[in-house]
């Protein structure tokens, strides 16, 4: 057995006979189970699966620093780590964690030899740990030798950690700027126009592999740098911007014309994105599947280019976009082949009547296609 996923397991007693044992053991997955994994679990498993590369704990509010000691002492070969949501992980158990990430060029994994250490860290998630703002520390100054920055990552999750410092983000975070697939930073401290300005120097050409970006809840950050990051990201599929105060139609005219690609993109409490933005946006990335426009400017024009032009469109939020008609949008909210739910909340012309006509046309319409629809007062309509 190499990998073993029991995420969201409900019978706690078990998980040490069943996730113990396994000598080759290279993947585990425990995030959110039932009761909460705790660290005598994570010592049962980890002392006799040393060769574990990727581990996930998310979501078990009895792992503690103790937990992680244990994965420091008996795991070298550690490149991807998910701790997201384990409140009780302080600055102590992590930095022991991410030395053990720690590797000497030159020398067999988890060796001592002489060398140059770097991180082989490929994921991190850190989201909602409350004790952390110097464990990152760690990975700028590993060696002397090296340049700081975490050279391998492909995905971080550090969503509401808001206690490390803006300039450590920069340092770990632009020498990956073009290879990194996955940043997820909502809420939290960083200078997105140094970690693009250092990540981008130099290069006026490169594209970056970005396909989920997070940048929510920053409302100082800077619109040229994420503008220059979009308009390089041609593979992205998800954005996610929500109430960022200094962003608005400029970038989502940036990711329109740039990420045909995109399922998902939440512009929710952005300032001013205007209704032919997001005209725009249907008419160049038709394969979105969930769209945030929440208290934009988007209008019938809008909504109606949405629902027409993309036709995997799943659900739909334009809670607080006051232009928007119940004539203007009903025929294609009805009639559309995928759409699930709908956020017309404070929308002045989707009363309860108007949510329950629309459920109703299309339970006559397409029995099998279940819709909910959110009305002015925030009731849903099924």
């Amino acid at each position: 057995l190499t990998e073993l996923d029991m995420s969201r397991w409900q019978r706690r007693d078990a998980i040490g006979a069943l996730a113990s044992g396994h000598a080759r053991l290279r993947e585990i997955n425990l995030a959110r189970c039932t009761g909460s994994v705790n660290d005598a679990h994570i010592l049962s498993i980890t002392r006799h699966s040393p060769l574990l590369e990727k581990v996930d704990f998310s979501h078990n509010e009895l792992v503690t620093d103790e937990g992680l000691f244990s994965l420091a002492s008996n795991c070298h070969r550690l490149r991807a780590v998910h701790l997201n949501c384990c409140f009780r992980i302080t600055d102590v158990g992590l930095s022991s964690l991410l030395m053990a990430t720690q590797r000497k060029a030159g020398s067999s994994i988890g060796g001592i030899g002489n060398g140059t250490a770097c991180s082989q860290l490929t994921e991190l998630g850190l989201k909602r740990l409350v004790d952390i703002d110097k464990a990152l520390n760690v990975l700028l100054y590993a060696s002397e030798d090296t340049d700081p920055g975490i050279p391998h990552i492909q995905k971080v999750n550090a969503k509401s950690l808001s206690n490390v410092p803006a300039d450590t983000w920069t340092q770990l975070l632009a020498p990956s700027l073009l290879t990194v697939l996955e940043l997820k930073l909502g809420e939290t401290a960083v200078d997105f126009a140094a970690i693009v300005e250092q990540g981008l120097a130099g290069d006026s050409e490169g594209v970056c592999n970005l396909k989920v970006l997070d940048l929510s809840w920053n409302d100082e950050v800077d619109e040229d740098s994420v503008c220059q990051v979009v308009e390089r990201s041609p593979q992205l599929e998800t954005l996610k911007l929500r109430a960022c105060e200094t962003l608005g139609t400029r970038a989502v005219i940036a990711a329109a014309l740039s990420c045909l690609n995109l399922k998902k993109i939440n512009v929710a409490r952005c300032n001013h994105v205007s209704d032919a933005a997001v005209v725009a946006l249907a008419q160049h990335c038709s394969r979105l599947r969930d769209v945030n426009v929440a208290w934009s400017d988007c209008g019938v024009a809008g909504a109606a280019a949405l629902l027409g032009m993309c036709r995997e469109l799943t659900h739909l939020s334009i809670s607080g976009c006051k232009t928007i008609t119940q004539e203007g949008i009903e025929a294609a909210v009805v009639s559309h082949p995928a759409l699930r739910w709908v956020d017309a909340s404070w929308v002045n012309a989707i009363s309860e009547s108007a949510a329950r006509a629309f459920v109703a046309q299309r339970k006559a319409s397409a029995p099998n296609v279940s819709l909910e629809v959110v009305d002015y007062y925030n009731e849903s309509a099924r």
